[in-house]
């Protein structure tokens, strides 16, 4: 990318009620005009945590949300993994969780991620 890029505001009104979707394929068309943005998604393994159900814990399921993940990467069999604890040090999260009969371990994690492979400053209106 172009170190001298800078930062804009982008200002557009759409000249009709439009869904959210359509309003995602406008702003996708405005970056890929304007700015000759191209990007592509691709999933990579990163770091995270698994969230399992404790050896002896007699309970019914992982509950599907925990709080402070800000990255849910899924659930399968009785195990949900995170990308990120929003700061909380593992071993606190797992004397909490150790309540529910829970616990929280080092795991590969599949994350999706946006790749800007290419972007050029603005053409004029």
């Amino acid at each position: 990318m172009p170190d001298d890029l800078g930062a804009y505001d982008i200002d557009a009104v759409a000249s009709s009620l439009a869904s959210e979707g359509q309003m995602r394929a406008m702003l996708r068309t405005l970056l890929a005009e304007r700015f000759h943005v191209i990007v592509r998604q691709e999933t990579r393994e990163v770091a995270g945590y698994a969230m399992r159900i404790s050896s002896g814990f007699r309970g019914e399921e992982v509950p599907p949300r925990f709080p402070g993940p800000r990255s849910w990467a899924g659930r399968q069999a009785g195990t949900a993994t995170y990308r990120e604890l929003w700061g909380m040090d593992v071993g606190v999260a797992n004397r909490a969780l150790a309540a529910l009969g829970l616990v929280l371990k080092p795991q590969r994690v599949s994350e999706d991620t946006i790749v800007v492979q290419h972007v050029e400053k603005p053409t004029a209106n």
